[in-house]
């Protein structure tokens, strides 16, 4: 089941979004638990932000967060994704279909004129070929250096 986040589903956000940083490209940087509490604590209520969870059997698995933006060029309305993650023990169904579908949805509802999001922290075809299947254009990498 894909709902809005609620305040009570931080803290078990947290505890996934550490899994993610420490098995990711991010993975060297320090993690600041607090941090991450109160980012997501306060996603919860921003009106420019979606913040989802993914949930099986009454246990979160995954979230996924947005925000918007406006474009660079000029007043346009970028719904942006920020996080997305899912347990890889979870990642056996529909929840990463489900996540693009109410971002997309959530993006139009607000008015946005694009939507964007990068698969930042893994590289992985199979979310390509899904991003292109759901209707998404490839419009370029993201490249990161440790430093």
């Amino acid at each position: 089941m894909i709902r809005l986040a609620t305040h009570d589903d931080v803290e078990k956000s947290v505890q996934i979004g550490i899994k993610f940083a420490q098995d990711s490209y991010y993975g060297t940087m320090p993690i600041d638990p607090q941090k991450m509490l109160d980012m997501a604590d306060w996603a919860v209520e921003a009106p420019d932000w979606l913040y989802l969870v993914s949930e099986e059997d009454g246990e979160q698995v995954g979230f996924f967060s947005a925000y918007l933006d406006t474009s660079m060029f000029g007043p346009a309305v970028i719904a942006m994704q920020h996080l997305m993650y899912i347990l890889p023990e979870h990642r056996h169904g529909m929840t990463a279909v489900r996540f693009l579908k109410e971002f997309e949805k959530w993006a139009r509802e607000v008015g946005a004129d694009n939507l964007y999001f990068a698969t930042s922290a893994f590289v992985d075809e199979r979310f390509h070929a899904l991003a292109e299947r759901l209707g998404f254009d490839y419009i370029g990498p993201q490249f990161g250096k440790k430093l």
